[in-house]
């Protein structure tokens, strides 16, 4: 075999033009990208010569602003913002889009009313019409949110106050990118790919294949222009990355990078053309430092020294691995110059807002927190924490039961609950729930200990009476529950939110000083921003039916009857405390040392001022709820039998 049969043959014509046809595509697709991102951080502002005065949050929550991702065809608006239109300016319509307890309220400018024409699957029209046809102000959507001030001045034009879900706008004008913004990207696209394609081809004498893998890393962009931003900032808990514009400046500079640091390394191979190495390597490690600096938020000149100390790290890696061969120490180059560049990222990162953010997710993620957190994942982990420390609380608002005092009454009744039988919020004194109603109606010679806690459920109940029955030394256990249970808090229920907490726990063990480090608590709480964002009910009805059979078996041991409640709520219907209700029944219905009443038939029969919100119990329903328990237990004759007491006396 002789070595002309060696050297590959030239592609033929057909196949240099696909593979320069294919390279102008990936320009045209780099150039849209690129206008996609624009014109979605366009739709956040105000549109030409609007007035636009936007709130300041944190970042826009997915959970807050709603469903309705950002679009580059229409301007949108959300968390409470306030836009105006010119003086000048009076729109024959406006389309505005709106999803589910979305508001938005209008107000007319002078000398013009507004009138809603039609709605469709597209959103509601609005017609601006001259003279009083219409109404000087129209409100769409939810009317529960109080309206906001309006910044309007003396003369303005249109005004629009959104709520705190988006709400998005149209036919008002030039929309945020438009059709010749749109072509004009992607034919610039195409001539930058096409002429870094010619420059990597011609001087850097790279295949085709090389050069086609070269222009596609430019679409490393996508995942950032692609996604709402809101989306990134929850997902990578990185809150900077809620702007647009930084979404933008990101995909932009890590493409550019990407592309770069394949050239420079290519280059830094190239014997023949030297004078290309330096400025392709420095190119590299610049736009790799202002991806990262943009990524992070870096907040002072130090977080920039290291993060340009992390890039000259990378730097020397990529030479030592160029120059391997000639290179006697070149592991130990290698190794240090990595160590170095992980060390110079962490630094990066405790001067960061990221690396800020990072801990605070991470902290909550596990439950650290001393002071009182809103955040429902962190507020559950709090949860399981008091529960494995055991603590009694002054008033259990949350976290643990009260303290449990000696025995002093020769019946002792324990009562189970949440924030409806002890914690609730506008309560100062456990003697204003039903429990304290319950021990004055039984008598003397019986005593009632609440042991309820704000944001119970039948999970931590059970995971309380495992611990603590035993020391309680019931005669008779009351547990009051159902709403707790029902509630959509996470996506996951607690018990598989608890599966979770324990591992994490044992990795933390494991971990060790890794969990001081930001770039650890990235990766943990990053985890946490991939789970999937539907809602689960806090106790499922299965697992609710596990919880009170375990209560129960463990009251049988102990020698306790065990009474099962249904909590009431101020909705009749109440769908979805029927299956825990039902379970309750059927508990009941199996077992004769297990009884059931129903709290919510009784609560709502008795007419309405039960409650002063959705689920929590007035004064009158506290008593209510404590007369009906007292008749239920002598009827049952579920304690030793005791004086009947005026029950009136404690309405």
């Amino acid at each position: 075999m002789n070595e002309r049969e060696h050297t590959p043959s030239p592609p033929s014509r057909a196949a240099v033009v696909i593979w320069w046809a294919c390279i102008a595509v990936i320009g045209l697709l780099v150039g849209g990208v690129w206008a996609w991102g624009w014109g979605l951080a366009r739709s956040v502002q105000a549109p030409p010569g609007w007035h636009k005065v936007q709130t300041e949050v944190p970042y826009r929550s997915p959970a807050v602003a709603g469903e309705t991702k950002l679009s580059p065809w229409r301007w949108s608006m959300d968390h409470h913002e306030a836009l105006e239109a010119p003086a000048e300016q009076h729109l024959s319509r406006l389309r505005v889009r709106m999803q589910d307890q979305a508001r938005l309220e209008l107000r007319a400018p002078p000398g013009y009313s507004l009138l809603a024409l039609e709605t469709d699957d597209h959103g509601t029209t609005i017609g601006v019409l001259p003279g009083d046809q219409g109404q000087d102000s129209l409100v769409l959507g939810s009317s529960q949110e109080a309206p906001q001030a309006s910044s309007r001045r003396e003369g303005g034009g249109l005004v629009l106050l959104s709520g705190s879900r988006r709400v998005q706008l149209s036919d008002i004008g030039v929309r945020p990118l438009g059709a010749g913004t749109l072509a004009a990207a992607m034919a610039v696209g195409m001539l930058a790919v096409l002429a870094l394609a010619a420059f990597a081809r011609g001087l850097l004498g790279w295949s085709y294949g090389a050069v086609l893998f070269c222009c596609a890393c430019l679409l490393a962009g996508w995942p950032a222009l692609g996604h709402d931003p809101a989306e990134l900032a929850a997902i990578f808990r990185m809150q900077w990355l809620d702007d647009p514009w930084l979404a933008l400046g990101l995909g932009c500079t890590s493409a550019w990078s990407l592309s770069a640091t394949i050239l420079a390394g290519a280059g830094l191979r190239m014997a023949s053309a030297p004078r290309w190495r330096p400025p392709l390597t420095l190119l590299g490690l610049v736009l790799a430092v202002l991806a990262w600096a943009l990524a992070v938020g870096c907040r002072s000149p130090g977080a920039l020294g290291f993060t340009a100390g992390a890039a000259l790290c990378a730097g020397i890696v990529l030479w030592a691995n160029v120059n391997a061969s000639r290179l006697r120490a070149f592991n130990w180059i290698a190794m240090g110059a990595a160590v170095c560049a992980l060390l110079c990222i962490e630094g990066s990162l405790h001067f960061s807002a990221t690396g800020d953010g990072w801990e605070q997710a991470y902290r909550w993620s596990r439950g650290w927190f001393e002071q009182p957190v809103q955040d429902a994942e962190a507020m559950a982990n709090r949860d399981f924490v008091d529960l494995e420390r055991g603590e009694h609380s002054a008033y259990p608002g949350r976290g643990y039961p009260v303290a449990y005092p000696p025995r002093s009454a020769p019946v002792r009744v324990v009562v189970f609950g949440g924030s409806s039988t002890g914690g609730a919020f506008v309560n100062d004194s456990l003697d204003d729930f039903f429990p304290a109603r319950l021990e004055a109606l039984l008598g003397p010679d019986v005593e009632v200990l609440n042991q309820g806690v704000g944001g119970w459920t039948s999970f931590h109940i059970r995971q309380y009476v495992e611990q603590r029955l035993e020391a309680l030394e019931p005669d008779l256990v009351i547990l009051y529950a159902g709403n707790n249970d029902s509630a959509q808090v996470m996506n996951l229920s607690y018990e598989q939110q608890h599966g979770r907490w324990k591992s994490r726990r044992r990795i933390d063990t494991v971990a060790g000083p890794l969990r001081r480090s930001r770039s650890y608590q990235g990766l943990a709480s990053m985890m946490i921003g991939f789970l999937p964002a539907e809602s689960s009910p806090a106790v499922l009805p299965g697992e609710a039916r596990a919880n009170l059979e375990a209560i129960a078996e463990l009251c049988r041991q102990q020698g306790t009857d065990l009474l099962l409640v249904g909590e009431g709520h101020d909705n009749a219907s109440a769908g979805p405390l029927a299956p825990y209700h039902s379970h309750m029944r059927d508990l009941a219905a199996a077992r004769d040392d297990v009884y059931s009443l129903d709290g919510h038939g009784l609560l709502t029969r008795a007419g309405p001022g039960m409650f002063i919100d959705d689920v929590h119990l007035s004064d009158a329903g506290h008593a209510t709820l404590a007369r009906a328990l007292a008749a239920e237990i002598r009827r049952l004759e579920l304690i030793p039998s005791q004086p009947q007491h005026d029950d009136g006396a404690q309405q």
